[in-house]
This record gives C-alpha cells, sequence and structure tokens, in this order.
C-alpha cells in the first residue's frame, strides 16, 4: 500500500509537469475541508452550530451530547441525524443553501484546469457539494469538460474493499 504524503503546491504542479511525458497518470482525492476557502462550512463548524440547537432539546442524552462536544467534527454525522431527526429535507434543504451561495475557490479552479488540459481526468471526493463541477463548468472551455458524477450513495458498496 502506497502510504499518501503531502507535497507543496510547487512539487504538485512539478509533479504534473513530469507526467506529461509518462504514462504515469494522478487522480486526486479531496476530503473534508476541501471547500472551506470556497464558503462552505466545514464538518466541525455545522457540527457546533447544529450542537446548540440539540441541546435546547429534551430528551437528549447527556453521554452523547459530551462525546460530540469533544469532537464535534468526528460524529458530525450523529449530530446531523439527531439534529434533522424530524425533517430530514430541512438538512439536506440547509446544507443546499451553504454549497448554492459557495464559489469555487482558486484551487477548484487550478484543479479544473489540471482536469481539463492534462490526461489527469480522475477526482473522488467525500464532499457532497459540486466545487469540482462549478470549476470545470466556470471555464471557456467547459464544452468539453463534462464530469462523470458518480453520488456516494452509487460508491458505498466498494467501501468494504477498501476498509478490508
Amino acid at each position: 500500500m502506497i502510504e499518501a504524503q503531502s507535497i507543496s503546491y510547487q512539487e504538485l504542479i512539478q509533479a504534473v509537469a513530469d507526467a506529461s511525458d509518462s504514462d504515469t497518470r494522478y487522480g486526486f482525492f479531496l476530503g473534508a475541508g476541501a471547500s472551506v476557502e470556497s464558503g462552505i462550512l466545514a464538518a466541525k463548524e455545522l457540527s457546533e452550530k447544529w450542537l446548540e440547537t440539540i441541546k435546547d432539546n429534551k430528551g437528549v442524552n447527556n453521554t452523547d451530547l459530551k462525546k460530540w462536544e469533544e469532537e464535534p467534527a468526528k460524529h458530525y454525522s450523529d449530530i446531523f441525524s439527531r439534529r434533522f431527526r424530524s425533517n430530514a429535507s430541512a438538512g439536506h434543504e440547509e446544507l443546499q443553501q451553504y454549497i448554492n451561495q459557495a464559489t469555487p475557490s482558486i484551487g477548484y479552479l487550478f484543479l479544473a484546469q489540471i482536469l481539463t488540459n492534462t490526461k489527469h481526468k480522475f477526482v473522488l471526493t467525500t464532499n457532497f457539494d459540486t466545487m469540482t463541477e462549478d470549476a470545470l463548468f466556470s471555464l471557456h472551455n467547459a464544452q468539453q469538460a463534462k464530469p462523470l458524477i458518480i453520488g456516494h450513495t452509487s460508491l458505498a458498496d466498494y467501501l468494504l474493499v477498501f476498509a478490508q
């Protein structure tokens, strides 16, 4: 297994350039926090916001609440489920509002340039926003940039393969 490593943006540019004359292709994995610069709140911020509402509700398990307050980002899914358990669509609508107000950051625009102008075409993300797609469509040659979007629910069956 290849171990993940952090590199600077200069090293990324150099790696992409070096790969232009080889069979090497890069894929990009975007995780939590990738869209913060685009204006979408991080899981920790959203969880803390929702915890304030949950605290006012009666019948909340204090043990869960204390655990969630210690590491809100880690318990994002549980907090979301508890906060919106009586109306899940309200939670989805709130998230959609953040996505609708966001614009792709410079990082997404740079990624879109790589995806459009090089052989490096693969992005896997845990995020449910559309910043990668929005960045691709914002390019002047957006007619050529038609991303194939596969939702996280479609990938769920494959996650077991990675966990083993």
